[in-house]
């Protein structure tokens, strides 16, 4: 569902202050009923369900397998997607995104859209963020895999892409989780940028489970989704010519600007998204005392109040 969006433009100081986009509704605070049944349909609002989808027949055939819970990281509710089976046995994946659904009874030819023609079923953004975070618990039966989606495009774009739309993606990450998260666990996945364009819209998937081969029971709980970075949109991000090496499990950082070096975050992220290691920095070297624990790729992010950038680094 889509809200009205009120702009606010402020002065700080008697200097224009930018904001990087954010997503709309990112902690499933306000739930709204869309008349699609009966069954009434109680939705997040911003966020769709397949129930909304762009197929009546096969949306009346779906089942309910997502709700309100109050079990919030913060603020009072978040949202509980669980798999569960219709028309006689056939897992259904618990999933919202904040586009459109097209289902298809055989799973690998659904997808997700961008609807460009209904506001309810798009969400405009024109920025490029560095990464996008959100906090999750997650209780998959054995053998299910959690999957989080979130793509940056220009004009009309699905998720999976196709071959008429393919050329309209600008950035994109995923992850796929297959352990158990039984408290509260933020994830951070940095995006992929295929050019220098600049996005025009953002399209998420959030799932309880695989979106083709799901597994009923599993149940995945989401909150405060975050978009990080983005005012290199804006303006020429002074991060962007920072290097990292690793020598021996010490960070050395090369072309730090010396006015941000006491302002800088860094954290080591895994390729699932999950934080293994953060800190706030004042040198170009950096000493890491679990490196030895580390084997493999990962991604170092640094970060300021305004500006961040993402690399990958090997151990």
């Amino acid at each position: 569902m889509k809200r009205n969006i009120l702009v606010i433009a402020c002065l700080l100081f008697f200097v224009p202050f930018l904001m990087a986009q954010q997503i709309e509704n990112p902690g499933f605070e306000d739930w709204e009923v869309e008349i699609v049944g009966p069954p009434e349909v109680f939705e997040p609002v911003n966020w769709n369900t397949i129930k909304t989808s762009d197929n009546p027949t096969l949306s009346d055939l779906s089942p309910f397998n997502w709700e309100r819970s109050e079990d919030a990281h913060s603020g009072q509710y978040c949202v509980k997607l669980y798999n569960t089976s219709a028309l006689g046995g056939i897992p259904v994946v618990g999933t919202l995104c904040n586009g459109q659904y097209h289902p298809e009874i055989q799973t690998e030819l659904a997808y997700s859209f961008t609807n460009l023609d209904d506001p309810k079923f798009n969400t405009p953004f024109t920025t490029r963020p560095d990464s996008i975070a959100f906090w999750l618990k997650f209780f998959p039966m054995e053998g299910d895999t959690l999957q989080f989606q979130a793509l940056l495009h220009v004009d009309d774009c699905t998720i999976p892409p196709n071959s008429e739309n393919e050329g309209n993606r600008v950035g994109y990450t995923r992850c796929d989780l297959p352990d158990t998260y039984e408290n509260w666990t933020r994830i951070a996945l940095a995006f992929d940028y295929y050019d220098n364009r600049t996005p025009e819209y953002l399209l998420m998937i959030l799932t309880s489970g695989n979106g083709t081969t799901s597994i009923e029971g599993s149940v995945a709980y989401y909150d405060d989704l975050e978009i990080i970075g983005g005012e290199q949109a804006i303006h020429d991000n002074p991060l962007n010519g920072v290097e990292i090496y690793n020598n021996n499990g010490t960070l050395v950082i090369r072309n730090m600007p010396e006015d941000l070096i006491k302002k800088v975050n860094i954290e080591i992220v895994d390729l699932a998204g999950r934080i293994i290691w953060q800190s706030e920095i004042n040198s170009n070297v950096v000493t890491l005392e679990q490196a030895h624990k580390l084997e493999g790729l990962y991604i170092v992010k640094i970060r300021t109040s305004k500006y961040s950038v993402s690399r990958k680094l090997y151990f």
